[in-house]
């Protein structure tokens, strides 16, 4: 079982969150997204269920232009096994670091 990056430096499990109902969540901050470097990916996993394969945006929530950074600014676990993602450097658009937090 391994979650790994397909190009150099991408960082995968530059932070890991354990969730309440067994499943975890790992951070990727500096994933590329294509061309999109430090793009950043935070994929959910199962804590049932093998898993094994590289980051992608088919099995993460991604950012989609350079230097998002998603998850950078961590996962916070809530109690209903839930999770948090912040991502300060995210843009909008035109609108350079607008942030973002998902759920």
């Amino acid at each position: 079982n391994s979650l790994v990056g397909s190009t150099a430096s991408d960082g995968v499990g530059s932070s890991v969150t354990a969730l309440s109902n067994g499943a975890y969540v790992v951070a990727s901050q500096y994933w590329d997204n294509g061309t999109a470097t430090d793009a950043g990916a935070v994929t959910w996993i199962t804590g049932t269920m093998a898993f094994g394969g590289a980051v992608s945006a088919a099995n993460s929530l991604v950012g989609s232009t350079a230097n998002d950074q998603v998850g950078s600014r961590g996962i916070t676990a809530l109690t209903n096994g839930a999770y948090v993602v912040r991502s300060t450097s995210w843009d909008n658009g035109a609108v350079t670091d607008a942030g973002a937090v998902t759920w």
